[in-house]
């Protein structure tokens, strides 16, 4: 009986093991391969927008949370006279080039129907040691994130053991993907798929997804998140590959569907972009190369912070309601001299 007890110990260790290592397998090929900047839920509620529009864009602007906040699509045609939805944000946050190529793929039928795509870049896109907060590394982060990243990480003691762990261990370090892919699973089999707010995503403005306005900044207030803002979007700056061949891909892609493409930088605070040139001139002069190498032959289409107060901010790098609707402005005299009207 003894024996058999203990050999019924050892099979139960062994299975564990192997379900431990089977999960493991699958962490480190399948799950960590969908860690994204978005949400799954955000990804999911702009899919079911787009899959409910019927009616195909004449103009698309791709990108970022930049792109999302700064992109009045509404007020924009209504400065044109087009018909409404002839202009799509489809701006979704924290996306990187990854992440926007996967839009444009995942809604090709409706967003390949443009005439001319605005592709927003910035020199932060291309970091691949940004941080978006400086406490819990976003699973897009740990998802590439080496030994040596990990050991440099500037978070506490416990965030930096957090990670040393996950390296070690995939199915934690990528808990967040897990609970997120768990809980699409679980909404499937109730019958409630995932993105069903996609049907009121937009805002007035035709920007998706905003979250409740902030209170107004104080011009010290912005100031002091500006300081924090670069250092952590440019921290230990590192050309990102993989960004780059998204973009390529992106552009690629753009240009065999008869997409006419623009490259587009976003207004910053003119603090923010002082910080960026006095701090990170090194790293900003190679992407600016690096970016007439690759990407010389497109037109570039920057906007200025200069003219831009406190008001027209919402945070270190974001147009609030007040920024976007001057924006707005500018992007429809682009659109009435360059575009050609939706019919």
């Amino acid at each position: 009986m003894a024996n058999t007890g203990g050999a019924s110990a050892w099979t139960a260790a062994v299975v564990c093991l192997l379900s431990l290592l089977g999960l493991e397998i699958v962490s480190r090929t399948v799950i960590t391969n969908r860690a994204a900047g978005p949400s799954a839920n955000q990804v999911a509620a702009l899919d079911t927008a787009l899959r409910e529009r019927t009616d195909p864009p004449a103009v698309i602007f791709l990108g970022g949370s930049h792109t999302q906040a700064g992109v009045a699509a509404t007020r924009i045609e209504e400065q044109l006279g087009w018909p409404r939805g002839s202009i799509l944000n489809a701006g979704l946050s924290n996306a990187g080039p990854r992440d926007v190529l996967r839009v444009y793929r995942a809604n090709h039928a409706l967003l390949a129907q443009a005439k001319t795509a605005y592709v927003a870049v910035d020199v932060t896109y291309f970091n691949r040691n940004a941080l978006n907060r400086t406490s819990t590394p976003a699973p897009a982060w740990r998802r590439r994130a080496t030994l040596a990243d990990r050991l440099r990480f500037p978070g506490p003691l416990d965030t930096r053991v957090d990670l040393l762990a996950g390296w070690a261990c995939n199915v934690w370090d990528q808990r967040t993907t897990w609970r997120q892919e768990l809980i699409g699973l679980a909404l499937g089999l109730r019958g409630t798929p995932r993105g069903a707010r996609g049907s009121r995503l937009f805002d007035a403005l035709g920007r998706p997804a905003m979250a409740r306005a902030r209170a107004p900044l104080t011009t010290e207030a912005l100031t002091r998140e500006i300081d924090e803002a670069v250092d952590r979007r440019m921290f230990s700056y590192d050309f990102d590959p993989e960004s780059f061949e998204s973009l390529d891909a992106l552009v690629r892609q753009l240009h065999d569907d008869g997409v006419q493409v623009v490259l587009t930088e976003m207004p910053m605070p003119a603090h923010f972009r002082a910080l960026l040139t006095e701090r990170y001139a090194e790293p900003l002069a190679r992407w600016e190369s690096e970016m007439r190498r690759r990407y010389g032959r497109l037109e570039v289409l920057r906007f200025s912070g200069d003219g831009y107060g406190t008001e027209d901010f919402r945070d270190a790098d974001h147009l609030s309601e007040h920024g976007a609707l001057r924006l707005a402005d500018a992007l429809a005299a682009k659109l009435r001299t360059h575009s050609t009207p939706p019919r």
